[in-house]
Protein backbone atom coordinates (compact mmCIF):
# COMPACT_ATOMS: atom_id res chain seq x y z
CA UNK A 1 0.00 0.00 0.00
CA UNK A 2 1.41 3.37 -1.03
CA UNK A 3 2.29 5.69 1.83
CA UNK A 4 0.39 8.96 2.16
CA UNK A 5 2.21 12.14 1.22
CA UNK A 6 3.44 14.17 4.18
CA UNK A 7 3.60 17.42 2.19
CA UNK A 8 1.29 20.28 3.14
CA UNK A 9 -1.48 20.96 0.57
CA UNK A 10 -0.87 24.11 -1.44
CA UNK A 11 -4.11 25.73 -0.24
CA UNK A 12 -3.22 25.27 3.43
CA UNK A 13 0.30 26.54 2.82
CA UNK A 14 -1.01 29.72 1.18
CA UNK A 15 -3.49 30.24 4.01
CA UNK A 16 -0.75 29.80 6.60
CA UNK A 17 1.44 32.40 4.89
CA UNK A 18 -1.48 34.81 4.58
CA UNK A 19 -2.40 34.52 8.26
CA UNK A 20 1.25 34.93 9.22
CA UNK A 21 1.38 38.17 7.24
CA UNK A 22 -1.91 39.49 8.63
CA UNK A 23 -0.98 38.73 12.24
CA UNK A 24 2.64 39.86 12.25
CA UNK A 25 3.66 42.57 14.69
CA UNK A 26 2.73 45.28 15.10
CA UNK A 27 -1.03 44.88 14.99
CA UNK A 28 -2.22 47.87 12.96
CA UNK A 29 -5.21 48.96 15.03
CA UNK A 30 -6.62 52.44 14.39
CA UNK A 31 -8.68 53.42 17.45
CA UNK A 32 -11.08 56.27 16.84
CA UNK A 33 -10.80 56.12 13.04
CA UNK A 34 -14.05 55.94 11.08
CA UNK A 35 -12.80 55.52 7.52
CA UNK A 36 -9.83 55.47 5.16
CA UNK A 37 -9.88 56.58 1.53
CA UNK A 38 -6.96 55.98 -0.83
CA UNK A 39 -6.65 57.26 -4.39
CA UNK A 40 -3.83 56.45 -6.81
CA UNK A 41 -3.25 55.69 -10.49
CA UNK A 42 -4.48 52.38 -11.88
CA UNK A 43 -1.03 51.63 -13.28
CA UNK A 44 2.38 53.02 -14.30
CA UNK A 45 2.60 55.56 -11.47
CA UNK A 46 2.23 56.02 -7.70
CA UNK A 47 4.20 52.87 -6.88
CA UNK A 48 4.51 53.53 -3.15
CA UNK A 49 0.75 53.97 -2.76
CA UNK A 50 0.14 50.81 -4.80
CA UNK A 51 2.43 48.73 -2.57
CA UNK A 52 0.85 50.20 0.55
CA UNK A 53 -2.59 49.06 -0.63
CA UNK A 54 -1.32 45.62 -1.66
CA UNK A 55 0.91 44.89 1.35
CA UNK A 56 -0.30 46.95 4.32
CA UNK A 57 -3.98 47.68 3.76
CA UNK A 58 -4.98 44.00 4.20
CA UNK A 59 -3.31 44.04 7.64
CA UNK A 60 -5.21 47.22 8.53
CA UNK A 61 -8.48 45.63 7.42
CA UNK A 62 -7.69 42.49 9.45
CA UNK A 63 -7.01 44.52 12.60
CA UNK A 64 -10.01 46.85 12.08
CA UNK A 65 -12.91 44.77 10.68
CA UNK A 66 -15.47 47.58 11.16
CA UNK A 67 -13.36 50.23 9.42
CA UNK A 68 -14.80 51.70 6.22
CA UNK A 69 -12.11 51.52 3.51
CA UNK A 70 -12.46 53.02 0.04
CA UNK A 71 -9.86 52.61 -2.71
CA UNK A 72 -10.03 54.60 -5.95
CA UNK A 73 -7.79 53.57 -8.87
CA UNK A 74 -8.66 55.76 -11.87
CA UNK A 75 -6.78 55.52 -15.15
CA UNK A 76 -4.11 58.19 -15.39
CA UNK A 77 -2.70 59.56 -18.63
CA UNK A 78 1.01 60.37 -18.85
CA UNK A 79 0.36 64.10 -19.19
CA UNK A 80 -2.03 64.28 -16.21
CA UNK A 81 -0.69 65.88 -13.05
CA UNK A 82 -2.39 64.78 -9.85
CA UNK A 83 -1.01 63.21 -6.69
CA UNK A 84 -2.04 60.08 -4.79
CA UNK A 85 -3.67 60.71 -1.44
CA UNK A 86 -4.78 59.04 1.78
CA UNK A 87 -7.70 60.58 3.69
CA UNK A 88 -8.26 59.57 7.31
CA UNK A 89 -11.62 60.39 8.87
CA UNK A 90 -11.82 60.18 12.66
CA UNK A 91 -14.94 59.45 14.70
CA UNK A 92 -14.73 62.98 16.04
CA UNK A 93 -13.28 65.72 13.87
CA UNK A 94 -12.60 66.61 10.25
CA UNK A 95 -10.85 64.36 7.73
CA UNK A 96 -7.06 64.55 7.59
CA UNK A 97 -5.33 64.09 4.24
CA UNK A 98 -1.83 62.76 3.54
CA UNK A 99 -0.05 63.21 0.22
CA UNK A 100 1.44 59.90 -0.96
CA UNK A 101 3.48 61.46 -3.76
CA UNK A 102 6.84 59.69 -4.14
CA UNK A 103 6.60 57.97 -0.76
CA UNK A 104 7.54 54.37 -0.03
CA UNK A 105 4.86 52.11 1.40
CA UNK A 106 6.78 51.90 4.69
CA UNK A 107 6.77 55.71 4.96
CA UNK A 108 3.04 55.85 4.21
CA UNK A 109 2.30 53.23 6.87
CA UNK A 110 4.43 54.96 9.49
CA UNK A 111 2.81 58.37 8.85
CA UNK A 112 -0.66 56.83 9.11
CA UNK A 113 0.10 54.96 12.33
CA UNK A 114 1.83 57.97 13.91
CA UNK A 115 -1.31 60.01 13.28
CA UNK A 116 -3.96 57.42 14.14
CA UNK A 117 -2.37 54.42 15.87
CA UNK A 118 -2.94 55.72 19.39
CA UNK A 119 -1.17 54.43 22.49
CA UNK A 120 -0.66 50.83 21.24
CA UNK A 121 1.37 52.15 18.32
CA UNK A 122 3.26 54.63 20.51
CA UNK A 123 4.25 51.80 22.87
CA UNK A 124 5.45 49.72 19.93
CA UNK A 125 7.55 52.63 18.63
CA UNK A 126 9.17 53.12 22.04
CA UNK A 127 10.07 49.44 22.28
CA UNK A 128 11.61 49.40 18.79
CA UNK A 129 13.67 52.51 19.48
CA UNK A 130 14.87 51.08 22.80
CA UNK A 131 16.04 47.96 20.98
CA UNK A 132 17.73 50.01 18.26
CA UNK A 133 15.46 48.57 15.58
CA UNK A 134 13.70 50.34 12.68
CA UNK A 135 10.06 51.22 13.33
CA UNK A 136 8.88 49.47 10.17
CA UNK A 137 10.63 46.24 9.22
CA UNK A 138 12.82 46.80 6.18
CA UNK A 139 12.17 50.55 5.94
CA UNK A 140 15.90 51.33 5.62
CA UNK A 141 16.53 48.79 2.87
CA UNK A 142 16.34 45.02 3.12
CA UNK A 143 12.76 43.91 2.68
CA UNK A 144 11.47 47.23 1.33
CA UNK A 145 14.56 47.81 -0.78
CA UNK A 146 13.64 44.97 -3.12
CA UNK A 147 10.16 46.28 -3.89
CA UNK A 148 9.18 47.67 -7.23
CA UNK A 149 8.50 50.94 -5.45
CA UNK A 150 12.28 51.34 -5.26
CA UNK A 151 12.01 52.72 -8.78
CA UNK A 152 10.67 55.94 -7.26
CA UNK A 153 13.67 58.25 -7.46
CA UNK A 154 14.65 61.02 -5.12
CA UNK A 155 13.44 64.30 -6.60
CA UNK A 156 15.11 67.66 -6.48
CA UNK A 157 13.63 69.86 -3.77
CA UNK A 158 12.04 72.32 -6.22
CA UNK A 159 10.50 69.53 -8.29
CA UNK A 160 9.16 67.79 -5.19
CA UNK A 161 7.53 70.98 -3.93
CA UNK A 162 5.96 71.45 -7.35
CA UNK A 163 4.47 67.94 -7.24
CA UNK A 164 3.17 68.50 -3.72
CA UNK A 165 1.19 71.44 -5.11
CA UNK A 166 -0.58 69.18 -7.60
CA UNK A 167 -4.30 68.58 -6.96
CA UNK A 168 -5.58 65.29 -5.60
CA UNK A 169 -7.70 63.02 -7.79
CA UNK A 170 -11.08 64.55 -6.87
CA UNK A 171 -9.83 68.11 -7.42
CA UNK A 172 -8.32 67.13 -10.77
CA UNK A 173 -11.48 65.32 -11.89
CA UNK A 174 -13.62 68.33 -10.98
CA UNK A 175 -11.69 70.42 -13.51
CA UNK A 176 -11.38 67.56 -16.01
CA UNK A 177 -14.67 65.58 -15.96
CA UNK A 178 -13.50 63.17 -18.66
CA UNK A 179 -10.37 62.14 -16.74
CA UNK A 180 -10.16 58.54 -15.62
CA UNK A 181 -13.02 57.32 -17.79
CA UNK A 182 -10.92 55.88 -20.60
CA UNK A 183 -7.35 55.41 -21.71
CA UNK A 184 -6.05 56.96 -24.91
CA UNK A 185 -4.89 54.56 -27.59
CA UNK A 186 -2.22 55.20 -30.17
CA UNK A 187 -0.51 53.39 -33.02
CA UNK A 188 -1.25 49.69 -33.24
CA UNK A 189 -3.63 49.77 -30.29
CA UNK A 190 -5.97 52.27 -31.94
CA UNK A 191 -5.81 50.38 -35.26
CA UNK A 192 -6.61 47.12 -33.52
CA UNK A 193 -9.56 48.74 -31.77
CA UNK A 194 -10.83 50.21 -35.06
CA UNK A 195 -10.47 46.84 -36.80
CA UNK A 196 -12.33 45.11 -34.00
CA UNK A 197 -15.10 47.70 -34.20
CA UNK A 198 -15.31 47.24 -37.97
CA UNK A 199 -15.51 43.47 -37.54
CA UNK A 200 -18.36 43.84 -35.06
CA UNK A 201 -20.21 46.13 -37.49
CA UNK A 202 -19.83 43.60 -40.32
CA UNK A 203 -21.05 40.78 -38.12
CA UNK A 204 -24.00 42.89 -37.04
CA UNK A 205 -24.91 43.60 -40.68
CA UNK A 206 -24.54 39.92 -41.54
CA UNK A 207 -26.72 38.86 -38.64
CA UNK A 208 -29.29 41.48 -39.62
CA UNK A 209 -29.27 40.14 -43.19
CA UNK A 210 -29.89 36.62 -41.92
CA UNK A 211 -32.67 37.86 -39.70
CA UNK A 212 -34.30 39.78 -42.57
CA UNK A 213 -34.03 36.70 -44.80
CA UNK A 214 -35.67 34.52 -42.17
CA UNK A 215 -38.45 37.06 -41.68
CA UNK A 216 -39.02 37.26 -45.46
CA UNK A 217 -39.28 33.48 -45.72
CA UNK A 218 -41.61 33.41 -42.76
CA UNK A 219 -43.83 36.09 -44.31
CA UNK A 220 -43.88 34.18 -47.62
CA UNK A 221 -44.92 30.98 -45.86
CA UNK A 222 -47.64 32.90 -44.04
CA UNK A 223 -49.02 34.28 -47.31
CA UNK A 224 -48.95 30.82 -48.91
CA UNK A 225 -50.83 29.44 -45.93
CA UNK A 226 -53.45 32.19 -46.25
CA UNK A 227 -53.97 31.37 -49.93
CA UNK A 228 -54.20 27.67 -49.19
CA UNK A 229 -56.76 28.29 -46.45
CA UNK A 230 -58.81 30.58 -48.70
CA UNK A 231 -58.83 28.11 -51.58
CA UNK A 232 -59.28 25.00 -49.52
CA UNK A 233 -61.73 22.62 -51.28
CA UNK A 234 -61.95 24.64 -54.49
CA UNK A 235 -60.13 22.03 -56.53
CA UNK A 236 -62.37 19.33 -55.12
CA UNK A 237 -65.67 20.88 -56.44
CA UNK A 238 -66.90 19.13 -59.59
CA UNK A 239 -68.60 21.43 -62.10
CA UNK A 240 -71.16 20.06 -64.53
CA UNK A 241 -70.35 20.46 -68.16
CA UNK A 242 -73.08 22.49 -69.94
CA UNK A 243 -75.54 20.39 -71.91
CA UNK A 244 -75.16 20.67 -75.63
CA UNK A 245 -77.63 22.98 -77.30
CA UNK A 246 -79.85 21.24 -79.81
CA UNK A 247 -81.43 22.97 -82.70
Amino acid sequence: MASKSTSVPAGIERLTKLLSHLNKAPRLTLPGVKSLSVSYAFRNDHFGARHFVKKDLPRIRWANPELDIDVKRPHKEVNERWKPELIVTFDQGLPVSFSLQDKHSSTILKELMNAAGGEPWAAYVRSRKAAGLPIIEGEHGGEAGGEEEGRVKEKEKGQYEEMEAWPNWEEFQEKHPEAGKSRSLSGGASKAKAKKKEGKAKKKDKDKGKKDSKETKKEAKTEVKKVEDATEGVNEVETEEPAPVTA
